[in-house]
Order: structure tokens, then C-alpha cells, then sequence
């Protein structure tokens, strides 16, 4: 006669191995909020005070037009004598992911240049920073943490 105990103890071990494999990264074509991207990157790795950057100034800072983003979380630090910026996008489609690529790329390029003069602290933690492009998903991130901050958005966006 089989042991109702063992039978109970093998079904909570199946259902938690199951439940332990649902975490981690999406699959591609899943959808990623980058809302909450951002929110688990001040909870797990923190950032400074930082100031949300409004479609307006996206179009006047960078020269991103938001129309062409389906959702995007920009934020620069509060201390604008700190390098530390974190933006967060999904373009809606190839062209404007690659066009959106190439004012991040002229973003960074821009900070560096600025930064050499005044902080090469500044211009450290700049040169550490990532800019990257996983298919409609984009991301720059500069922070004295870039590391960590690049492991939880690796973490949930598919790339």
C-alpha cells in the first residue's frame, strides 16, 4: 500500500521545481514592462535621486520623439554634477530602434566630452556605462553600479 504522506511530499516537490522555473529572463516576443525594469533596478541595486525626463525634454535633450517608443522610463540624476542617467526603451519598430540607437550613441559621446574637462571621476563612471540594443529594446545606463543595474535589466528584458 502506497504511503499518502510520500505522494503529498512528491506532488509539493513537483509543483515547487515547476514554480522555481516561471522567474528569470521572458522569452522573446514576451512583454517586459520597463516601468518595473526600473523599479527592481532602485530596489536591488539603488540610485541616486533621480528626476524623470518628460517626452518633451526627450525630444529637446536627446532628440528622441516618444511618439516612436511604445513605452520608455528616462531618468537623469538630480545632482547634475553626477553622471549617473538610466534610460529604459522599447521603439516601436526597427527604424526608429536604430534611430533612437544613434542619439544614445551621441549621448554618451556627448557626456564623456563634457566630463573629461570637469570630473574624470565623472568621466570613469561614464566610460564604464552600457549602451545597448536588443532588437526594439534599448538601454543606457551610466552609473558608478552599471554592472548590477546591467544584470537586472539582462535579467528581464529578452535580448
Amino acid at each position: 500500500m502506497r504511503n499518502p504522506k510520500a505522494g503529498l511530499l512528491v506532488s509539493l516537490l513537483a509543483i515547487a521545481l515547476l514554480l522555481g522555473g516561471c522567474g528569470g529572463r521572458p522569452a522573446p516576443g514576451q512583454p517586459v514592462s520597463l516601468t518595473d525594469v526600473y523599479r527592481q533596478m532602485e530596489e536591488q541595486v539603488g540610485l541616486p535621486l533621480m528626476l524623470e525626463v518628460t517626452p518633451e525634454l526627450a525630444l529637446d535633450f536627446y532628440g528622441i520623439d516618444t511618439a516612436r517608443c511604445a513605452q520608455w522610463v528616462l531618468r537623469l540624476a538630480q545632482d547634475s554634477l553626477t553622471a549617473d542617467e538610466v534610460l529604459l526603451i522599447e521603439a516601436r519598430d526597427a527604424a526608429a530602434a536604430e534611430e533612437i540607437h544613434g542619439y544614445l550613441q551621441g549621448r554618451m559621446e556627448a557626456k564623456a566630452a563634457e566630463a573629461i574637462t570637469y570630473s574624470p571621476e565623472q568621466y570613469a563612471i561614464i566610460r564604464r556605462g552600457h549602451l545597448l540594443r536588443d532588437g526594439l529594446y534599448l538601454a543606457l545606463i551610466v552609473s558608478p553600479d552599471a554592472e548590477a543595474l546591467l544584470k537586472v535589466y539582462r535579467g528581464q528584458v529578452p535580448g
